[in-house]
């Protein structure tokens, strides 16, 4: 006796949701996991970004449609030049993620295998801000994952004083002499949970974080704040060598240790003229230096006179600055010139 179409309809339906609970969406197939060595450690997910099959393929399974020439019938695919591909890009083979890596269909282990369709997460971060000495400094870096994995993330390189969390949060306060380029590595991993199917997968990202100085920061490195306020102070000559911090800072000097002399040698120039040349760092773009000259002691109106900047080994971290009193010769009697320091806005 034949039965009503409405029964036939429901045992369709019913034989199609035994059969496909492997694979649940109509795009994927099921029996193609039988087909990949050690296919089922991944199931639909070694093909397909949605762990349950169907919709957007992962590179992986993108080459094994190609393979089968994107017929929907059960053909073998797995072969030694499938196995020699590195679909995801992860640095392993599909071959050698499957426990086959010569592609002979036979794998070498049931225990171990990964997913050749996972894809490595991104770091989405382009570059990081600038840092500023002996201050604190903090960044949130971003990633994402095509298979939308949890990610984790972790310093592969950099200095030692930045910190980098699990969940992307950089920080730390660079320390004194630090200012410069300095190259950092973040490495990004997703978690590769066997729940969902997904190995294990990282991939890493150079960049260049910048430190600039500032006296503020300086300041914080080198006294103890707020106890030390007093001696902190730009114009303060805690160690009586009569420089101010703020010239001690500008020329790289300790501020807590008498410096020796001729910090600020003065010269005559081919003109007759008074010179002083010297090093002046190069990382705080705020400081500013110029020359006063006066014919008393007391630089009452004095000629101000601003440098002649140069560099002439980049990177080394100091400018030359060259100042010149060309408003009287050397000879002058009580001539006078002095070098003072300030911090733009």
């Amino acid at each position: 006796m034949t039965a009503p179409p409405d029964r036939w309809i429901f045992a369709a339906t019913l034989v199609a949701l035994l059969f496909g609970a492997g694979c649940l969406e109509a795009q994927a197939r099921s029996f193609r996991v039988s087909r990949i060595p050690n296919g089922i450690a991944a199931n639909c997910a070694n093909c397909h970004v949605n762990p349950s099959g169907g919709g957007t393929r992962t590179a992986f399974g993108a080459a094994v449609n190609t393979a089968i020439g994107g017929t929907s019938a059960n053909v073998a695919f797995w072969d030694a030049t499938l196995a020699a591909l590195d679909s995801d890009g992860d640095g392993v083979t599909n071959g050698a993620e499957l426990l086959d890596p010569d592609g002979d269909g036979t794998p070498t282990s049931s225990v171990g295998a990964t997913n050749p369709g996972n894809r490595p997460p991104v770091l989405t971060t382009n570059s990081l801000p600038t840092a500023t000495m002996g201050v604190s400094y903090t960044f949130q870096a971003t990633a994402s994952d095509a298979e939308t994995n949890g990610i984790t993330y972790s310093k592969a390189g950099g200095p030692a004083w930045l910190s980098v969390s699990s969940s992307g949060a950089l920080s730390g306060i660079p320390p004194l002499g630090s200012s410069g380029s300095i190259g950092v590595t973040l490495r990004v991993t997703d978690f590769g949970t066997s729940t969902r199917g997904y190995s294990l997968s990282s991939t890493t990202r150079n960049y260049t974080l910048t430190v600039i100085s500032s006296y503020s920061g300086w300041q914080a490195l080198t006294f103890t704040l707020p106890g030390e306020a007093v001696l902190a102070a730009p114009l303060a000559d805690p160690d009586f060598d009569g420089l101010s911090n703020l010239l001690e800072y500008a020329v790289r000097l300790p501020a807590r240790t008498v410096s020796a002399g001729g910090a600020f040698p003065t010269t005559v120039d081919g003109a007759g003229h008074l010179a002083m040349v010297f090093n002046v760092r190069d990382d705080d773009p705020k400081l500013s230096l110029v020359m006063e000259a006066s014919d008393n002691p007391g630089f009452t109106a004095p000629t101000t006179i601003s440098p002649t900047i140069t560099d002439a080994i980049p990177g080394d971290g100091v400018f030359e600055y060259t100042f010149v009193d060309s408003t009287a010769p050397a000879q002058s009697a009580g001539r006078f010139v002095r070098i003072r320091a300030a911090l733009l806005p």
